[in-house]
């Protein structure tokens, strides 16, 4: 469809009808079954069947009616199309948005995951072409899911990125390596907290900002980017990707990327608008591991408080431990040389003639 407002009302007027529909159903088996049962507030009851409505059915009884599915390319990501992309997502019919993207990214758009991530509403489902078992697994649960879903997913297209048919799986798989089109499923119904409801599974080197390649290095192998490349010249002064992504925004001001060409091993300029562009993908990709816990300073942290925490209760423990132990020494020490001088006192006394004698006392005695 059009992202258009007159996309979204044909959307939400095909959605209300098919659970308009659904719900007659529902209602006349649920008073079909009073009937059956005849409880004592029948006619009550009965009512209340005529009045129940979408938020009032169970998940299996919301799975039983047929998902409406909404196809649409990434202009839906546009001002134009961004509230209406929203509101679906936000709502609790069984519209499953499908959206394919070519991933421009010299084209700042909506990170769409990102967004219908924080509504918290939509099961959502980012996948490619190149890994066929991550979104065969992904569709069945975004299809299986009672609500909206968002299934986005990489497209490349040949005839306009320059390059033939046979490689088009192979650009899809690098759009993942190079983290311009990760891998992830969320799901808002998932036990646990926010970070445990996403999962990254399927993408190559999880902890790592890329796999074989970056995003400017992906980028150098779709036609339609090569404006955004240039010969390094002689006055230059260019930085690595990796350096740039570690500068603040305002540092980054006036700094051109280099890198080099793949195809003849040549040094070239990346244009700083594509170099942002590339260095928010990476920001993006980031942003994921962090809620997914893969890398999240957050982790580290706790992490590190809970050690320290383990360990001051263990030194707590030893040093109450040892104060114990000291306090049985010097009380057993007390007891013995108490009964040490106890001996040595009658010993004494004895061998005085003041008190009755051992055999062994009287030889010392006479001795």
């Amino acid at each position: 469809v059009d992202p258009s407002k007159d996309g979204a009302q044909l959307v939400y007027g095909l959605a209300k009808a098919l659970t308009a529909k659904h719900l007659d159903k529902i209602r006349l088996q649920r008073k079909a079954q009073l009937w059956l049962d005849a409880p004592p507030d029948l006619p009550g009851q009965l009512y209340d069947a005529d009045q129940i409505g979408w938020q009032d059915l169970s998940d299996e009884e919301k799975l039983a009616c047929p998902p409406l599915l909404v196809f649409s390319d990434e202009t839906a990501l546009g001002r134009q199309g961004l509230a209406e992309f929203s509101s679906l997502l936000t709502s609790e019919l069984p519209v499953k948005f499908v959206l394919l993207d070519s991933r421009n990214i010299n084209e700042q758009s909506a990170e769409p995951a990102l967004l219908a991530m924080a509504y918290q509403s939509a099961f959502v489902l980012s996948s490619s072409l190149a890994y066929p078992e991550q979104f065969a697994s992904g569709l069945d649960q975004a299809l299986a899911f009672a609500g909206p879903s968002l299934v986005h997913i990489h497209v490349p297209v040949p005839s306009e990125d320059g390059y033939s048919q046979a490689k088009t799986i192979e650009r899809a798989r690098l759009a993942v390596e190079a983290r311009v089109h990760p891998l992830l499923t969320f799901d808002p119904s998932a036990d646990g907290t926010y970070g445990l409801r996403l999962s990254l599974e399927g993408n190559p080197s999880l902890t790592s900002d890329w796999g074989e390649l970056n995003p400017l290095e992906w980028a150098l192998g779709e036609k339609r980017f090569a404006k955004d490349f240039s010969p390094v010249g002689d006055d230059d002064d260019a930085v690595s990707f990796e350096e740039y992504i570690e500068l603040g925004p305002s540092e980054r001001v006036g700094k051109t990327i280099e890198l080099e060409n793949p195809a003849d091993g040549e040094k070239i300029l990346a244009s700083s608008r594509l170099a942002s562009e590339a260095a928010r993908r990476l920001l993006i990709w980031r942003t994921h591991q962090e809620i997914a816990g893969q890398t999240s300073p957050g982790v580290e942290r706790l992490r590190a408080d809970v050690e320290k925490e383990i360990e001051a209760k263990q030194e707590e423990k030893v040093a109450a431990m040892q104060k114990d132990y000291e306090g049985q020494i010097a009380q057993l020490k007390g007891e013995s040389d108490g009964k040490v001088v106890d001996q040595l006192r009658q010993r004494l006394l004895t061998l005085a003639g003041f008190g009755p004698a051992s055999s062994e006392s009287k030889e010392d005695a006479n001795e």
